[in-house]
């Protein structure tokens, strides 16, 4: 099973949260939250803690009171004057309120955000929007604004390398998994207070973390990168292989896609890596085609 998603936790008082200042802030709130943004760098617990918060109000039942969009997908002010009117004007539990979690609210349009903040206006007795983005300022002001805003603007901050590591190890130890001295430290040190990529890295180690694994240099992230993209964290497999020389990272790829069972999309992808491949031998900008490159792959991976 994934670690990530095994360790996520569910609740404020789960002994798999990092208990970081911005969380202890709002579950300070609870239960009267305002409309909430979450912004701040990928990976670090915004969508796990909307989801926290909906399950908090609403206990077993807050599936039945919640609706997750991603605004990558409903980007268009039709999705926010149907789908999401309909759900926040419907029934909610008494004296409680239906949760409505867009996640990457910046990709919405600007006239879809104007229209998001007219239904937070109209329905703000009986839905509580929560809002998360990794970039702020593609959210308009009249949502943003620290002072006259809609919604209650928290900054997520990757939480402090002390706690990330003393949470590997604890994982670790969780699953059996031996861990060589100073290996949690290092992997920090090389790569950050990235939970989310550490424990990809756990996981891929066989059993064993090492010095080795921590520089990097024993992890082959191709398959981490993949596995990011399956599970639709895109940017994350950016952000990751753009750690990787750039041929290097076309070569693994290749090589765990003709392994793959990928059936008529398996042509597509090797097109695609090929082509990524060239560009990168005549000096095409990395930082550009990286993430086309993964971003085609996603594509191929999830539409076809």
């Amino acid at each position: 099973m994934d670690l990530k998603e095994k360790y996520r936790p569910d609740s404020f008082n789960s002994e798999w949260l990092i208990k970081t200042e911005e969380i202890k802030y709002i579950e300070s709130m609870h239960p009267n939250y305002p409309h909430l943004l979450f912004s701040g760098y990928p990976g670090t617990g915004k969508t796990t803690t909307a989801k926290i918060i909906a399950k908090e109000l609403h206990g077993s039942e807050w599936q039945e009171y919640t609706m997750l969009l991603n605004g990558s997908d409903e980007t268009s002010v039709e999705v926010v004057r149907g789908k999401i009117k309909d759900f926040a004007r419907s029934y909610a539990p008494e004296g409680g309120k239906r949760v409505i979690i867009l996640d990457e609210a910046e990709y919405m349009s600007a006239n879809a955000q104007n229209a998001l903040r007219g239904m937070m206006e109209m329905y703000s007795d009986n839905a509580l929007f929560i809002l998360t983005c990794n970039n702020e300022n593609k959210i308009i002001k009249p949502l943003k604004d620290d002072e006259n805003g809609r919604c209650h603007h928290i900054r997520f901050k990757l939480p402090p390398a002390e706690l990330v590591v003393q949470q590997v190890k604890r994982i670790a130890q969780a699953e059996g998994i031996e861990v060589e001295e100073g290996a949690v430290e290092l992997a920090v040190q090389r790569h950050g207070a990235k939970l989310r990529l550490l424990l990809d890295m756990l996981q891929a180690c066989g059993g064993v973390l090492t010095r080795e694994h921590a520089e990097g240099a024993a992890v082959d992230r191709a398959d981490i990168i993949l596995t990011y993209i399956q599970q639709g964290h895109v940017r994350d497999a950016v952000e990751l292989a753009l750690t990787v020389p750039p041929r290097k990272l076309t070569a693994q790829l290749m090589e765990k896609v003709l392994n793959m069972d990928l059936g008529e999309k398996k042509v597509k992808l090797v097109q695609i890596i090929a082509e990524h491949d060239y560009r990168f031998a005549v000096g095409a900008e990395v930082t550009v085609q990286v993430p086309n490159l993964i971003y085609s792959l996603a594509y191929v991976l999830h539409v076809g």
